[in-house]
């Protein structure tokens, strides 16, 4: 990085907020999730998807499986 920054140049920027890792898998899924959710028409029908699969894989974890039938 310096040997760039001195041939070269760079330019950088402070950025507040949070960061999402979206090369990763589950980066991704979190941050699809989490924008949908900040948005007014996608926020109704996520609200309660995500209500249910949390009450589903609670009730799965108790016996040891999971809700679609796969471990």
């Amino acid at each position: 990085m310096h040997e760039v920054c001195r041939n070269e140049g760079l330019l950088a920027l402070d950025l507040i907020g949070k960061r999402y890792d979206i090369g990763d898998k589950s980066g991704y899924i979190q941050a699809t999730l989490e924008v949908g959710l900040m948005r007014e028409e996608l926020r109704p029908l996520l609200v309660p998807y995500l209500q249910k699969l949390a009450a589903s894989l609670k009730e799965s974890a108790e016996v040891g499986a999971l809700p679609w039938g796969t471990r």
